[in-house]
């Protein structure tokens, strides 16, 4: 009767080897299930990073947009000239309630008191940068303007010599906007104690630079 229970532990032990190799199967999904897991977890690495796509574009949409451009309903040009010197700032002032921008180099017409051009020879300034000039509310972006010029005295005259005719206004213009100045001079060319007129242009030739700061 001996061999009937090494029998019996013998089938037990060859039951249990299938037993062993469900676990083994089972592991094997566990192990799958587990990789699947850490694959969606790289999925979720994959969320994230598309999160940090939407975090640079958060980070972009903070950069400042340019201001709107400058226009010549909501800014003011003065041309502001030192006495005799040949050199003149074109202010444009911002009257707007916000800032606005302007870029580039404008013309400038010089007028008589009859509306005659004083200057038809007018030239840009190439070899300075254009850059775009952001005009806070109450704000000056200025041009720079060269031109022959002479003294008030004798209504005009540069080394004794009598020359030119006085400007006493102009027509500055930029693409498709146009400002009609006032002309005014002192001794430093600024705008305050300055005094109508009294910029006595003696030559046909001028040249002004772009706007900046």
């Amino acid at each position: 009767m001996q061999p009937g229970p090494l029998g019996l532990h013998a089938d037990e032990d060859s039951a249990g080897a299938p037993a062993s190799s469900a676990t083994s199967a089972e592991d094997g999904k566990d192990g799958g299930n587990s990789s699947n897991g850490t694959g969606g977890t790289s999925g979720d690495g994959e969320d994230n990073g598309t999160s940090g796509s939407g975090q640079d574009g958060e980070g972009e949409s903070l950069h400042k947009p340019d201001a709107p451009a400058c226009t010549d309903k909501n800014t003011t040009v003065t041309i502001a000239a030192s006495n005799g010197t040949g050199k003149a700032h074109v202010n444009l002032v911002n009257n707007g309630g916000s800032a606005c921008s302007i870029v580039g180099i404008p013309s400038v017409e010089l007028l008589s008191a009859d509306g005659e051009t004083l200057n038809p020879d007018a030239a840009e300034d190439e070899n300075q940068h254009v850059l775009l000039v952001e005009v806070d509310a109450g704000g000056t972006a200025t041009a720079e303007l060269t031109y022959e010029g002479g003294t008030v005295s004798e209504g005009g005259s540069q080394d004794g010599i009598t020359c030119g005719n006085e400007a006493v206004s102009a027509v500055v213009s930029l693409e498709d906007k146009q400002w009609k100045a006032e002309v005014r001079t002192n001794e430093s060319g600024g705008i305050e104690n300055s005094v109508p007129g009294g910029m006595i242009v003696c030559d046909s030739k001028s040249t002004v630079g772009p706007f900046h700061e």
